[in-house]
């Protein structure tokens, strides 16, 4: 099951961002909150801490310093899917061994 999809920014042609898919959003429907920090939470990291792992290690640019949230955008779609490879594979184990 794909957890999580790539979409082109609206703003920023040719640079992708990482969002929950739809069953994600029916399987935990519950969550409360901002769906931009799932990524983080699922792999142990505080949002800022994503942000920069995503910068350092997979080319992201980072938007919005100012703003409440960072957008973490990938100028590359294969860092970005790269990236999604991770959190399905994490997100996989959490699910199969029951964890949420």
């Amino acid at each position: 099951m794909a957890w999580f999809r790539l979409e082109e920014n609206p703003y920023h042609d040719n640079e992708w961002g990482i969002f929950p898919s739809n069953p994600f959003y029916q399987r935990f429907s519950g969550i409360r909150g901002s769906y931009a920090v799932y990524p983080a939470r699922l792999l142990g990291f505080t949002y800022g801490d994503w942000c920069r792992w995503c910068r350092d290690n997979f080319n992201a640019k980072l938007y919005g310093p100012k703003s409440k949230y960072v957008s973490v955008l990938f100028p590359n779609k294969t860092d970005a899917e790269a990236v999604i490879k991770i959190l399905e594979n994490r997100m996989n184990k959490i699910v199969k061994e029951n964890i949420l």
